[in-house]
């Protein structure tokens, strides 16, 4: 009986120091990952404003071949939707809406991941040399002491995707042909098939 009060309240105070700590914890997370690209920023941009491009390139799709998208709203700028049902255990469900953007330069979105909570992802896009610098970040905030402590390792998990993800989208970006010098940053941009022709 003596050891089972002793274990007892083992338990509670380590219950009472993970709910202690986890208040002192970050509310927010911020993951970051960059890419250089030797590719035109129009060319970089357009494969990421149109999410009909991103099964070219996105780490998920690559993961999860079993995962189905749909599409809504314009084909780019503010509205275009995706959203997405895949393995539960891979990619889950989800919807991603593009809610800000500066064509050429910006692209913000807004993440809603159900039960799981909301998230905004950010786009930065930086002309260097004809190439083009390219970051990618990941905003969120923890709604409980248990989500205080999975951000800890938000980073390397999200983080790991996103640079999975970069690495893709620079492979397919440097094999796509230069858009025509006149052409507008959020023209759409140019699929695999018509990289090959």
């Amino acid at each position: 009986m003596k050891l089972l009060k002793i274990a007892g309240g083992t338990v509670l105070v380590l219950f009472a120091a993970f709910w202690l700590v986890g208040l002192f914890l970050p509310a927010e997370w911020n993951v970051q990952r960059d890419m250089h690209i030797e590719a035109p920023v129009a060319t970089v941009y357009g494969l990421v404003a149109d999410f009909r491009q991103w099964p070219q390139w996105s780490p998920w799709v690559a993961r999860d071949p079993s995962i189905r998208t749909t599409y809504s709203g314009p084909a780019t700028g503010v509205g275009a939707t995706s959203c997405w049902e895949g393995d539960p255990q891979l990619s889950g469900k989800g919807c991603q809406r593009i809610v800000a953007i500066t064509p050429g330069a910006t692209i913000e979105t807004e993440l809603d991941f159900g039960e799981r909570g909301t998230a905004t992802s950010r786009w930065s896009f930086m002309a260097h040399d004809g190439a083009t610098h390219v970051v990618w970040s990941f905003h969120g905030q923890a709604r409980s002491v248990p989500e205080r402590w999975l951000g800890l390792m938000i980073d390397d998990w999200v983080g790991a995707d996103y640079e999975d993800g970069l690495r893709r989208l620079k492979q397919v970006a440097e094999t796509m042909p230069a858009p025509p010098v006149d052409a507008p940053a959020e023209t759409t941009a140019p699929t695999a098939a018509t990289a090959g022709n």
